[in-house]
C-alpha cells in the first residue's frame, strides 16, 4: 500500500480485455469505456487516452464522468492497406470523423475506431543522397530501383520515384568520384531514404625503397619503372614515391649501372611500400 495521495488505481477488465493500470481516479462515479477497432487487427492498434498513455485495442477503462479524448493513428501500426475513417459508438452512430474523439462520458460507452481500405497499392520513394564527409547534397547521382535506372538526383540531392509497390526493394546509387552504394528498403508507405556516398580514392601511393643486397645500404639514383613506365629515380634515402597508383597487381622494376636489374610483383589495395634489393653486377 502506498501512502495517502499516492494510490495506484487498477482497472480490472472483464470479457477478455486486458487489465489496465493508471492513476487513482478523482472523487465521484466512474463510467466504463471500451475501445476497439473495426475491423480488428492482429496485435491491436495503439490508442492514446487524454493525450497521455497509449493502450492497445481492445481495452476497457473506468473513467471519471467528464470529457475525455481518444486519439487513433492514421494507419493501424504499419498496415497502410487501411486508413482511419471515423469513430462510431456501440450503435454504429458516427461520433467523430476526426482522429481525436473528444466525448463527455456520463455513462458506460463502447467506441470503435473505424478503418477502411486505403486502396493504395503503390507509393512514392524519395531517395536523398549526401556526401559522407561533409553532409552536403550530392546532385547528379544516378538512382537505380531494383537495377532499373530512375534518373538522377536534383540540386538538393533528392530523386522521387513514384509507383513503387509495397515490399522490399533494392536501391543503388552511383556517381563518378564516389563509391557505389546499395541498400535494401522496405516500402510500406510513401517514405524517404537517405544514402551517404563515400568519395572514391582515385589512386594510392606506392613507396619503392632500393637497397644494396650486400651492405643493405640505400641506393640513390636507381631508375624505377611501374608496369614498364619510368617513374623517376630514388633519392638519397634510396626511395621513390609513386602516386595515383590504381588498385591491383603491378610490376615494379629497378635498375642502376653497376647492379643487376630486379623486378617485383606488388599488389596495391591501399598505400603500399615495397623494398627491392639489387645485387652488385
Amino acid at each position: 500500500m502506498g501512502s495517502p495521495g499516492n494510490e495506484v488505481y487498477v482497472a480490472v477488465a472483464s470479457c477478455g480485455f486486458d487489465v489496465k493500470e493508471g492513476p487513482a481516479p478523482g472523487p465521484g462515479p466512474l463510467a466504463r469505456v471500451t475501445i476497439n477497432t473495426k475491423p480488428t487487427f492482429s496485435g491491436g492498434v495503439l490508442i492514446q487516452v487524454d493525450g497521455g498513455q497509449y493502450y492497445s485495442t481492445p481495452f476497457s477503462l473506468n473513467l471519471d464522468m467528464k470529457s475525455h479524448s481518444f486519439y487513433a493513428p492514421l494507419w493501424p501500426s504499419y498496415n497502410t492497406n487501411y486508413v482511419f475513417y471515423r469513430w462510431e459508438d456501440q450503435t454504429g452512430t458516427v461520433v467523430s470523423t476526426s482522429q481525436t474523439l473528444t466525448y463527455n462520458i456520463q455513462s458506460g460507452k463502447t467506441f470503435y475506431a473505424v478503418y477502411r481500405s486505403s486502396g493504395q497499392t503503390s507509393f512514392t520513394l524519395t531517395v536523398t543522397v549526401k556526401d559522407s564527409t561533409n553532409g552536403g547534397a550530392v546532385s547528379g547521382a544516378t538512382v537505380y530501383l531494383d537495377n532499373v535506372s530512375k534518373g538522377t538526383t536534383d540540386y538538393t540531392g533528392s530523386k522521387a520515384i513514384t509507383g513503387v509497390s509495397r515490399g522490399w526493394h533494392t536501391v543503388m546509387v552511383k556517381k563518378t568520384g564516389y563509391q557505389d552504394v546499395t541498400q535494401q528498403v522496405n516500402v510500406q508507405r510513401s517514405t524517404t531514404v537517405t544514402i551517404s556516398l563515400r568519395q572514391a580514392q582515385t589512386g594510392f601511393t606506392l613507396t619503392v625503397s632500393v637497397k644494396n643486397s650486400v651492405t643493405r645500404a640505400a641506393i640513390s639514383g636507381a631508375s624505377v619503372y611501374l608496369d614498364g613506365v619510368p617513374k623517376g629515380t630514388t633519392d638519397n634515402m634510396g626511395k621513390l614515391v609513386i602516386t595515383s597508383v590504381r588498385s591491383g597487381t603491378h610490376k615494379v622494376t629497378v635498375s642502376k649501372a653497376g647492379y643487376r636489374s630486379a623486378s617485383h610483383q606488388v599488389y596495391v589495395a591501399a598505400n603500399t611500400s615495397v623494398t627491392i634489393v639489387l645485387q652488385p653486377a
